[in-house]
């Protein structure tokens, strides 16, 4: 069964962690999400955290010795909106000596797209977590290092750009300007693109530019389409 899978592999392995996989179910689409590598690992282990943490950061994948979350004093933290699972994770992930991947999908995630906005800004927290958790296990090759970069900048724009014509934009402004470490890392990291220029902006605390250039933006891209349309 999928429990004794685990059980037998943490404790045939003597790990602290064991990870799986699972199969995602959306709508009639179907599809198996599986480590990819199996054995055991230590603190190599937070290359593949921070190059792609989909897989190690749900909860319902993993079984943890208890005994770790014990000693640790370890919890969810009850005030984060959503990804209190990738913060628990990374946490346990810290101080964890060896976790094993194991090749198993028998776990079923009923995915429903859309059902909420996400909170940005606890997104982009854990992802300054993985960075400052992983920087103290292990030396984090410059492509793992640019590949969170990116993502925390994809996720300032995405943010603020769904934000952009809401009423509750300056709160979602504070609330991402908040995070920890976020200013000091975006002052020492290369910023390029429309994700970059976002970015220097949002540092600099011109938050009502960023505003209005996403408005226009999506002004000129409603012109643009409406203009490909009666063309067609």
């Amino acid at each position: 069964s999928h429990l004794e899978t685990y059980y037998h592999a943490i404790t045939e392995c003597d790990c602290d962690v064991v990870i799986g996989g699972y199969t995602k179910i959306e709508q009639s689409h179907t599809v198996s999400c599986m480590p990819k590598q199996n054995g055991i690992f230590g603190s190599e282990i937070w290359e593949n955290i921070c190059r792609d943490s989909s897989l190690y950061g749900y909860l319902w994948n993993k079984l943890f010795r208890l005994d770790l979350i014990r000693a640790h004093n370890l919890h969810l933290c009850e005030t984060m909106y959503s990804q209190e699972d990738l913060d628990f994770c990374l946490s346990i992930f810290g101080v964890a000596e060896r976790v094993a991947l194991i090749s198993c999908d028998s776990y079923q995630y009923f995915y429903i797209p859309g059902k909420r906005l996400p909170p940005f800004w606890d997104f982009i927290a854990n992802q300054l977590k993985m960075l400052r958790i992983g920087k103290t296990r292990t030396e984090l090759s410059n492509e793992v290092l640019s590949c969170v970069h990116k993502r925390i900048l994809s996720l300032i724009y995405t943010g603020l750009y769904y934000a952009a014509e809401r009423p509750d934009y300056d709160e979602v402004v504070e609330k991402i300007a908040q995070v920890d470490g976020l200013t000091q890392l975006l002052q020492n990291i290369p910023a390029k693109g429309e994700h970059g220029l976002v970015a220097r902006n949002f540092v600099q605390g011109k938050y009502e530019r960023i505003r209005w250039y996403f408005i226009i933006r999506n002004r000129i891209r409603d012109v643009v389409r409406a203009i490909r349309k009666t063309q067609s």
